[in-house]
């Protein structure tokens, strides 16, 4: 462990500089816009490396999931519930399994939310802002598109600030579309990271029936959908959610929507532990 979490101090520690150099940049007119983006490429590419330690694909506590009683804050959700699942071949499923994660100090800094705002995805998609880690994916279009891909800094915001985080993710009879505040989520998709959950050595009788899966359930028809992590139809995904953002009038006046890159996209220093509110967005 302590090996660990030295890797991800040297991580922080580049990440900080890079932010630093980017604010600097951005004080200087005219801006460099090539050099501040490939200063934030370089500092997705850390902070992709440093989420592979410590990585999760959650709901963040307070995220209400849809089921048969009503919208229900997913850590208040339990066992045999049953979660409303559209478009499947089922029109709820149980759950049969729920994953916890509490992370914070540095393990935290590397597992900030993303926060989709109110009618982002669509009308009343989601109906309030939805927070979900930057790794889980959004069901859009067909297709399945991690959270920190979509990110315009208008209304889709990698967060930072929070101290400590806590996650909830739930597994049903197959993985399947699930409602979190309106939006289409997935439920959970064993690809072998069980283990990466707190209480993942927990007994369950319905794990040990099923066995273990690994990461071919994307490519063996476990998931519900295919993913989507890049190419010209993430392209136009992201640009007509930029597009509904703008014409919602909420486009930041300091940078223009065009140069805003995907999670993350650090352009003020990185959080040190504690220093900074819970809940402070990195708009672009």
């Amino acid at each position: 462990m302590s090996g660990s979490v030295d890797q991800l101090n040297q991580i922080l520690q580049q990440v900080q500089e890079i932010s630093l150099q980017i604010q600097q940049l951005l004080s200087i007119e005219p801006v460099d816009e090539a050099a501040v983006a490939e200063l934030q490429r370089q500092a997705q590419t850390l902070l992709q490396e440093a989420s592979q330690i410590v990585s999760t694909l959650c709901f963040l506590h307070g995220t209400r999931i849809l089921t048969t009683r009503g919208e229900v804050a997913v850590e208040s959700l339990r066992i045999g519930d049953e979660v409303v699942t559209p478009g499947g071949p089922a029109a709820t499923m149980p759950i049969r399994w729920i994953g916890r994660q509490h992370r914070d100090g540095l393990q935290a800094l590397c597992m900030q939310p993303v926060r989709i705002r109110a009618g982002a995805l669509g009308e009343g998609m989601p109906h309030r802002d939805l927070l979900v880690s930057a790794d889980h994916c959004l069901h859009l279009d067909g297709h399945l598109v991690p959270a920190k891909l979509l990110v315009n800094g208008v209304t889709i915001l990698a967060e930072a600030g929070h101290a400590t985080v806590d996650y909830v993710n739930i597994e049903l009879d197959r993985h399947a579309v699930v409602l979190a505040e309106g939006a289409e989520t997935e439920s959970y998709l064993d690809c072998g990271n069980r283990a990466r959950f707190d209480n993942a050595g927990e007994p369950c009788e319905w794990l040990d029936r099923r066995g273990p899966r690994d990461w071919n359930a994307w490519n063996d028809g476990t998931a519900f959908a295919p993913p989507l992590w890049d190419g010209p139809r993430l392209d136009a995904l992201r640009a007509r959610l930029l597009a509904r953002a703008l014409s919602d009038g909420r486009a930041p006046a300091a940078r223009p929507a065009s140069a805003m890159p995907p999670f993350p996209a650090p352009v003020a220093p990185f959080p040190a532990i504690g220093g900074a509110p819970a809940g402070n967005a990195i708009a672009a």
